[in-house]
């Protein structure tokens, strides 16, 4: 997919979309599905790059941090490791099981 501008108000207007899909995105994307919003910005900003801080996945565009919020501070946020990759996608089944009570 092409890369859209990475500047702060595309990033942000981007969001807000994915935001407006429904009422529940952003606690979807704040309790498991962090890793997946950050796949969803990566298709489409190309420089989409993870932080973490072991329990929650923002993303570095152009210098920016960003998260279903918006613009968020990364302090003690630092560049996920490979390694990392299949523990951050265990975390939206947990949510799912949680929520729609399948434990």
């Amino acid at each position: 997919m092409s890369d859209l501008s990475t500047n702060e108000d595309s990033v942000i207007e981007f969001i807000e979309r994915v935001r407006s899909i429904a009422d529940c995105m952003e606690d979807l994307c704040l309790h498991g599905g962090c890793w997946q919003f950050h796949l969803l910005l990566k298709s489409v900003f190309d420089s989409a790059v993870p932080h973490w801080n072991v329990e929650h996945v923002i993303t570095e565009i152009a210098g920016e941090y960003y998260d279903i919020r918006g613009l968020v501070d990364s302090e003690g946020y630092v560049p996920m490791p490979e390694d990392a990759v299949d523990y951050a996608h265990s975390w939206l089944p947990e949510y799912r099981m949680t929520v729609f009570g399948l434990e």
